[in-house]
């Protein structure tokens, strides 16, 4: 440039950390990789790096994942790129455990096609950026697997990792008194009480750790930095209904109504093709779901919070057996999964 402002640097008026929900945590440098700092994904390294109390809200996420990334940053140098790669290993894994599971139920067959339409799912990206859902897919896995193998203490233990990576992970709750209740005399063996105590204690832990946290006389489970409150089931759905009658909506709010809808008829289609404990933490887990309304928009973040509902996804692959099903399938969910992600990417909210 030549003339009057020849060598003249324009001093910057505003920083990313300004207009996108950074929260604390600094921008990844690196392009490709920063695409995925996303929303909750700074939640979870601010909380890693600063602690709890930082920022107002940060109660509402228990402590087990920003735990592990700050544990594993001095391996990595970085704690947004130490929360990817705990996702990334934990999916994998989750992957591994799905797919035995799902080959117990039907086949090899089955249960890869399982697995791949889990993939293909319009929000499965979350997997692989920094957020919880793999890490709790894989506790909630392993605490059902050893409630099946009678290890009491081990399935409390995951169940323990479960609560306090998501409070959905009190789900696990139900089967475990039912398959406790299966490995009679129903609580008069030692190891029932060790695995309800282990569990219970992820449940005890994380209310002490809200009390603590919460400002003024707010209860340990209020949200009012979040506009949320806790309410029947019922009137969560409901209030979805009107919000898309009364047309004042977005597409997100309609898929939104879509996931929940779906995933309560496949656990009514698919009662009975999967082991009853699957079934319990299914329907026990929409119902935490749906004991939260967040008034600014009904049903928030369902379309993710689905990746959880692991067991509806084997009624899924067992749909796709019917060759039209299962292009509807695959194309809806690529279509879709392209453009969530790309929203996402672009600081769009998707879920």
């Amino acid at each position: 440039m030549e003339g009057k402002y020849k060598n003249f640097k324009l001093s910057p008026t505003s920083y990313p950390s300004d207009l996108f929900p950074y929260h604390s945590a600094a921008p990844y440098p690196n392009a490709w990789l920063a695409m995925w700092q996303r929303f909750d994904a700074n939640w979870y390294t601010s909380i890693a790096e600063n602690g709890y109390g930082s920022i107002e809200g940060d109660d509402h996420f228990p402590p087990l994942y920003p735990l592990l990334i700050n544990l594993t940053t001095p391996i990595f140098g970085n704690g947004f790129i130490a929360g990817l790669v705990i996702s990334h290993l934990a999916t994998l894994y989750a992957l591994k455990l799905m797919l035995d599971l799902f080959s117990q139920w039907g086949n090899n067959i089955s249960g890869k096609q399982t697995v791949a339409y889990f993939l293909l799912y319009p929000t499965s990206f979350f997997l692989f950026s920094a957020y919880t859902e793999s890490l709790f897919l894989v506790t909630t896995l392993l605490s059902l697997r050893y409630m099946r193998r009678q290890s009491w203490a081990w399935a409390g233990f995951w169940a323990f990792c479960a609560i306090i990576t998501r409070l959905q992970g009190m789900a696990l709750f139900i089967p475990m008194l039912y398959l406790m209740w299966k490995d009679q005399p129903f609580l008069r063996k030692l190891q029932h009480w060790a695995g309800l105590a282990i569990s219970g204690t992820g449940f005890l832990f994380y209310i002490l750790m809200r009390s603590t946290q919460v400002s003024g006389n707010a209860l340990p489970f209020s949200e009012p930095a979040w506009r949320a409150k806790l309410v029947l089931p019922w009137e969560t759905y409901l209030y979805a209904v009107r919000t898309l009658l009364s047309g004042d909506f977005n597409h997100i709010d309609l898929l939104n109504w879509v996931v929940v809808t779906s995933f309560v008829l496949l656990l009514i289609v698919g009662w009975k093709q999967i082991p009853i404990e699957y079934n319990l933490y299914t329907a026990v887990s929409l119902l935490i779901m749906l004991i939260r309304i967040v008034e600014t928009q009904p049903l928030i973040s369902m379309s993710r919070y689905s990746l959880t509902l692991f067991p509806s996804f084997f009624i899924l692959g067992l749909a796709g057996n019917n060759p039209w099903r299962r292009r509807i399938l695959i194309y809806s969910f690529i279509a879709l999964n392209m453009f969530l992600s790309s929203e996402f990417f672009s600081w769009g909210w998707v879920a």
